[in-house]
């Protein structure tokens, strides 16, 4: 006695309603774009911080040389002015690139806040 079945496909066609298969397909695209812009974020941080450590790789390696080639106080003291100045526009650079990251990361939480309370109402 040989009897086909008929599968598993008919079964869970009828068991999710149409409308509700297109509001999961909706949610998942939201999830998918909200995701995609938080990593784009994420990226973005993660390039101004290694910029950020190859200058400051590149400043204390320049220090470096010039305090061993100086050859006297008023020298190395110069050196080490110069050094200090390039340091503290290091940061502030750093300073005003984080700043930009944290909104980039609160633009896209809020948006991640704003398609979820959007896609409960819907």
């Amino acid at each position: 006695m040989t009897q086909e079945s008929p599968g598993f496909a008919p079964v869970f066609t009828n068991f999710i309603p149409p409308q509700m298969a297109e509001l999961s397909r909706k949610h998942l695209e939201t999830l998918a774009a909200v995701q995609k812009e938080f990593l784009a974020a994420l990226n973005k941080a993660n390039r101004s911080w290694v910029a950020y450590l190859n200058e400051e790789a590149a400043l204390t390696s320049n220090f470096t040389n010039k305090m061993i080639e100086t050859r006297s106080i008023p020298n190395a003291a110069a050196a080490y002015q110069e050094w200090v100045a390039q340091q503290l526009e290091l940061v502030s650079k750093q300073a005003r690139d984080a700043v930009g990251e944290i909104q980039g990361f609160t633009k896209a939480c809020s948006n991640i806040l704003v398609n979820g309370e959007r896609s409960a109402i819907t």
